[in-house]
């Protein structure tokens, strides 16, 4: 006879290899998880949960009026870690809410989570049933922030903690915030190890303000500023953001805040992912070319064009007319929408120069070159007087009016008539009195 040993049942295991299951991993008192039946008998119940050893139930929690256990083996169930050492204890009846006066005074006495139904919503806050017990979440126990609208829980099965048990559960007290808060930070913890500068990662839109918005990238916030929205120019951050939105952003920077040094500062950029504007928008540009863009800034020395989201062109003063400008707000204005001629463009330190002047200087010759075409054709070949020539448009400029006053014909006028010598009178000798 063979000494090999011949496999059992309890030998045979229910984990990922053969239902799927999570790895193998570390619990805490009070995690709620899922498993499998892999044994019942008469005084427990054995549940593979994934975990370095099985867990187990007291088979009281799973057995109906009649003495019958209400699971068999290789049912699914969800269950609350009551304790991890020296064995894993799980509590079915708590995770199903099926709570008799005992079990709440226990999960109360062990800061347990217990699931709950919302049969209500009234000013105050949400009516919990406990497995037949009420209870009441106030509203500042919701959410882990403000909650704006508590009737979106209505009829849905939460979990709580209780916080006030009293009066043999005829007043009950529970809280989700806490479980909440417990949870973002045990995310926060593990998303803080992996968070490094230039690290791309998904979040979701909490907060928006004026200068940007409040990014949830794992239980840690960042602030995307307005100005790493876009390549575009952005006023206001809810054009493009809404609250409950989710993004994918580049973590840029991680400081700790001066104020509290307790507490990290990360930013983060939206921007950063996209292309490079000025290789896709302005590596076709070259010096000649007329571009249209409108006016975003305007400096003393000059106004900045926007030809493309993230490329502005410089309009310095001295190129924006055929005169003296003062300020640029002379002639143009934020929102102006103009059209230039590129005078330079420098891909490397990123500078397009413009000109307004020059533009203005390409339109006249343009329409000089299409003047005598356009009169020969309307007075005819044999006509040899030629047109009286109009100006195209106002003389403005300095060197218009020079051009003009040379272009007149000299006027003629009359020779003015010779001057007669005037003659006077000899003056009467005075009679000398003596």
């Amino acid at each position: 006879m063979s000494n090999e040993r011949v496999p059992q049942v309890d030998d045979v295991t229910f984990g990922e290899s053969s239902i799927g299951m999570p790895p193998r991993r570390d619990l805490s008192v009070g995690e709620m998880v899922d498993g499998v039946v892999v044994s019942a008998g008469d005084g427990n119940v054995f549940v593979d949960i994934g975990a370095k050893s099985e867990g187990v139930i007291d088979a009281k929690e799973v057995t109906d009026a009649d003495g019958n256990l209400t699971v068999s083996v290789g049912d699914a169930l969800r269950a609350c870690v009551v304790e991890v050492e020296p064995e894993i204890v799980l509590s079915y009846g708590i995770a199903r809410a099926n709570l008799d006066a005992r079990r709440l005074q226990d999960a109360y006495e062990a800061a347990l989570p217990v699931e709950g139904k919302v049969t209500g919503v009234n000013k105050g806050g949400l009516e919990v049933s406990l497995g037949g017990t009420r209870a009441f979440c106030p509203m500042s126990q919701i959410e882990a922030g403000y909650c704006e609208d508590p009737s979106i829980y209505l009829d849905q099965t939460l979990r709580f903690r209780i916080a006030r048990y009293e009066q043999d559960g005829r007043n009950v007290v529970v809280s989700r915030r806490a479980l909440l808060e417990e949870e973002r930070a045990e995310q926060a913890a593990a998303t803080r190890e992996q968070l490094r500068e230039g690290v791309d990662i998904d979040g979701v839109v909490k907060r928006l303000q004026p200068f940007g918005a409040f990014v949830d990238i794992g239980g840690v916030e960042g602030l995307l500023h307005v100005s790493e929205i876009s390549h575009a120019r952005v006023e206001d951050p809810a054009e493009l953001l809404s609250v409950g939105q989710r993004v994918r952003v580049r973590v840029k920077k991680i400081e700790r805040d001066p104020k509290r040094p307790d507490r990290e500062r990360i930013g983060l950029s939206m921007r950063a992912l996209l292309g490079d504007p000025w290789q896709q928008g302005a590596s076709a540009l070259q010096e000649g070319d007329r571009v249209s863009g409108t006016v975003v800034r305007i400096k003393p020395f000059g106004a900045f064009v926007e030809l493309a989201p993230g490329v502005d062109g410089l309009l310095h003063i001295s190129e924006l007319a055929d005169r003296r400008v003062a300020h640029p707000n002379d002639v143009v204005s934020v929102g102006q929408k103009v059209e230039a001629t590129v005078l330079k463009v420098d891909l490397g330190a990123q500078r397009i120069s413009l000109s307004l002047r020059e533009r203005a200087r390409d339109e006249h010759s343009d329409s000089a070159d299409e003047a005598p075409a356009a009169r020969g054709g309307r007075r005819g070949a044999d006509d040899a007087s030629p047109a009286p020539k109009k100006p195209d448009k106002p003389l403005n400029s300095m060197a218009d009016k020079l051009r003009a006053a040379l272009e007149k014909p000299p006027r003629t006028t009359a020779p003015r008539p010779a001057k007669s010598p005037r003659t006077t009178a000899p003056r009467p000798e005075k009679p000398n009195k003596r």
